[in-house]
């Protein structure tokens, strides 16, 4: 201390810390002095310089002088005159006088600066005393009985802090100045730490669900998080060190059945207990825009987790839909830790998961990132100086699905099945607003632009899993694809937009409507005319055409993991998903490639009828271009497996065939 009253050559910051830090050391040491030693101390001027450190410093130190300070005045060796014990009281009258001033004072003179500073200096002080000087006290419980708001300064005694303290900071904590009331309810947070009660009181009271509140200020939303954690780790600390069951036993009004009935976990207990109850809050506080705010309720949830004092049940999915922060890595990386840890303890749970948490990252994009033109499911990761690109979910996959082959297919077959139109009908039931099925397709595909996205770059180790993938999709496909292409042509052959004779080849070449959209505005093309007229059914064909997209996303996602892993198409065709899962590891160039995960029937939304006309056909020509090019390339490869054959029967027996799976559609859809 003599040093920092010198020119010691450094700034107010560092002055700053090396003040708290001695602070805390003084307090650290104090229980260990004996008598002799802290009578000494007495006689210095260190009880004089702590209460000059309050008013010179920020909260950081002055919280630490009130520390040491309130150390020194609770020695079990200190006196009733001891000059700390006077200071320390002198110290919470001036502070308290102070407040009473302006207590009722109107919030244009509460805001101007200097008043504005030294309220929310007088609210720490108070605050710290409250926190540490309690640390001392037998009484576990605050009287309400006397008249809290009107006591005079020189009225203050040890007895009766707690409960005049807490008293004025809840009406500061009314007040409209948000610094203010930050500051006040730090002071609560000090209440709360030395009176585990008063949290329960003043939860009870609607406190913290107001200070919580998604219309509070988001300044104060952020001081609730930081407080509620330093309350736990005060307590879980108290526990551990064992302070609390020494406080306890040395508490001589308490008898034995209190004890047993209360004992030093009761209060660890309730501070969980009432955060559990704001749990739906916290893990929507998670999700919120501001990052200081998400990362701060990401970090109280996660001591909660340790604890056990969350369902972790209802808290992954919103750790899933943290690895869709694309622009936050720290908070990534903080909410994939506590994944694993969890995952390590519950690992089935963890992987049912996925897809919930698959679906949240998507909604956490488009609330916390409205100003991105597209959800993406990829980011930017840079390591030893190369930066390259990462699924959102590559970590999560690698790290707790990708060992097991049952887990892996069976979040791929769960994955894929979102993009058939009949699954979301088995699920009408959970429609609601009065919206079809149809219609909250056409809504949802965004997110099966985002899916695709996820299955495009898992980070494969395998090359079963893309040929799965492919697989999978060949097998729809060739049930779904021909299907579709049959009700699009009867949909439009009334309008004269397809060939008139149903028993024409649905898509042997190009139609009109392909026709029309090679032209910048389809809808002005001859060919597109008829779809202008009143009696042609927009809804309708728009309904065909989110079925069209959906089956679009996996035709693009088919021809990437082929390019991707270099599957050629006889390998594809000679993929058997019942045989024994291969060894063979997958050597990808996804990162060097670009999957389009952008629909035409995506554009449409918030356009005129035109602009949505144009959308439609635009996404009808590249479904059927796409259909097209599948039925040419398995055309072509049918024609070269038949010559090959021909050419081995003559010179080795007979040829080889495509190995035949025992699995049909419906049980890997089941899987």
């Amino acid at each position: 201390l003599p040093h920092l009253k010198a020119d010691n050559g450094m700034s107010f910051q560092q002055e700053a810390v090396v003040v708290a830090s001695l602070c805390d050391t003084v307090a650290r040491v104090t229980p260990v002095l004996s008598k002799a030693e802290l009578d000494e101390l007495s006689t210095t001027s260190l009880a004089d310089d702590l209460v000059k450190l309050t008013y010179k410093f920020g909260r950081e130190a002055l919280s630490s002088a009130v520390r040491a300070l309130s150390a020194l005045a609770h020695h079990k060796e200190s006196s009733e005159s001891s000059p700390f014990r006077t200071k320390i009281l002198s110290l919470a009258r001036t502070f308290y006088g102070y407040l009473l001033k302006h207590r009722d004072v109107d919030d244009s003179v509460l805001m101007k600066n200097k008043v504005n500073a030294n309220v929310q200096r007088a609210l720490s002080v108070l605050g710290a005393i409250c926190r540490y000087h309690e640390s001392s006290m037998v009484d576990m419980d605050i009287d309400h009985d006397e008249d809290e708001a009107n006591v005079p300064p020189d009225s203050l005694t040890f007895s009766n802090i707690a409960s005049v303290f807490e008293n004025m900071f809840t009406v500061f904590l009314s007040k409209n100045d948000t610094q203010t009331k930050c500051a006040a309810l730090r002071g609560l947070c000090g209440v709360f730490i030395s009176h585990p009660r008063e949290m329960l009181r003043m939860d009870e009271s609607g406190l913290i669900t107001r200070v919580m509140a998604p219309g509070a200020a988001s300044s104060l939303q952020l001081e609730s998080l930081v407080c509620w954690r330093d309350i736990l780790l005060t307590e879980e600390s108290r526990i551990e060190s064992g302070e609390a069951k020494k406080k306890m036993d040395a508490t001589r009004n308490i008898t034995v059945s209190k004890k047993i009935s209360g004992d030093q976990d009761a209060d660890a207990t309730l501070f969980g207990g009432v955060l559990i109850s704001h749990a739906p809050r916290l893990l929507q506080m998670t999700q919120v825009s501001d990052k200081k705010l998400r990362f701060a309720a990401l970090d109280l949830v996660g001591h909660l987790l340790r604890q056990g004092q969350i369902n972790p049940n209802e808290t992954v999915p919103f750790l899933l839909a943290l690895q869709g922060d694309v622009e936050e890595e720290g908070i990534r990386a903080l909410a994939f830790k506590l994944l694993m840890i969890e995952g390590e303890k519950r690992p089935d749970m963890l992987r049912q998961r996925v897809y919930a948490g698959i679906k949240q990252a998507y909604a956490f994009q488009k609330t916390v990132y409205p100003t991105k033109e597209h959800v993406s499911a990829l980011v930017r990761i840079s390591k030893d100086g190369t930066a390259y690109t990462e699924c959102v979910f590559g970590r999560v996959f690698k790290e707790c699905i990708a060992g097991i082959r049952k887990q892996r297919r069976g979040l791929f077959s769960s994955l894929l099945r979102r993009f058939d139109l009949q699954n979301h009908r088995k699920k009408a039931n959970d429609v609601s607003g009065g919206r079809s099925v149809e219609d909250k397709f056409i809504e949802d595909l965004p997110l099966l632009s985002f899916t695709g996205q996820v299955l495009a770059y898992l980070p494969y180790r395998l090359a079963s899993d893309p040929l799965f993938i492919i697989y999978t999709i060949n097998s729809a496909l060739a049930l779904r694809g021909p299907d579709l292409l049959d009700r699009l042509a009867s949909f439009l052959r009334p309008y004269g937009l397809c060939s008139a004779d149903e028993m024409d080849e649905s898509n042997y070449e190009e139609d009109d409507l392909e026709i029309a959209a090679k032209r910048e505005l389809p809808h002005h093309a001859k060919e597109a005319t008829r779809m202008l007229e009143p009696d042609f059914d927009a809804r309708a064909f728009s309904s065909l055409c989110a079925e069209a997209a959906a089956q679009t996303l996996l035709l693009r996602l088919k021809d990437f993991l082929r390019t991707a892993y270099d599957f050629n198409e006889s390998r594809i065709l000679g993929f058997n998903p019942d045989a024994k899962d291969e060894k063979e590891k997958a050597f990808s160039k996804a990162s060097q490639l670009l999957y389009d995960s952008e629909l035409p029937m995506e554009a449409a939304k918030g356009g005129d009828d035109m602009k949505e006309i144009d959308c439609m056909i635009l996404q009808y020509a590249e479904f059927r271009r796409l259909m097209r090019a599948e039925a040419n390339l398995e055309g072509n490869t049918m024609d070269e497996d038949s010559n090959d054959d021909e050419d081995s029967e003559d010179e080795a027996g007979p040829s080889r065939k495509r190995p035949r799976s025992t699995t049909s559609v419906a049980e890997i859809e089941e899987v």
